[in-house]
């Protein structure tokens, strides 16, 4: 297990969101509490410090979004806040 790599591959991920508009808005509700639990996992990261806040964005005004939430997904994103 390489931690370092595996931050590498979260980081490219957040990027690529992060410039590609139609595959962030993709995302449903459960898919968007994963992300968050795994962009929280490199705190320091700065691609994934700012993927995470714009998902967590996403869902704080995106009412849809947090109804179609079921209890995994909002206990993975509380975790990952």
């Amino acid at each position: 297990f390489n931690s370092g790599r595996c931050e590498r591959a979260v980081a490219r991920l957040a990027r690529h969101l992060q410039r590609n508009h139609p595959a962030r808005s993709s995302l449903d509700a459960q898919h968007i509490g994963l992300a968050l639990n795994a962009f929280s996992k490199w705190p320091d990261n700065p691609d994934c410090q700012s993927m995470a806040y714009l998902l967590a964005d996403m869902l704080a005004s995106n009412r849809r979004l947090r109804h179609a939430m079921d209890g995994q997904s909002v206990a993975n994103a509380l975790n990952a806040l």
